[in-house]
């Protein structure tokens, strides 16, 4: 069972902090990430681009730079 449960931590009146409950997993050669809250996924061929691209991915969500 997913824990959607979402942190929000308020860093000034200008920029927010938002953290999702995801899941990430390896399957054949590629990293996968969703976020069930948001019905999102994306991929990288390692972990650290799998993050890259979902960062990316809820930044475009939010259309707003940063």
């Amino acid at each position: 069972m997913w824990d959607q449960t979402e942190y929000c931590e308020c860093i000034s009146e200008k920029e927010v902090n938002v953290r999702f409950t995801g899941r990430m997993y390896r399957d054949g050669k590629f990293w996968l990430i969703e976020i069930p809250i948001l019905n999102v996924m994306t991929q990288g061929y390692t972990r650290k681009e799998a993050f890259e691209m979902i960062a990316d991915l809820v930044e475009t969500l939010a259309d707003k730079h940063g």
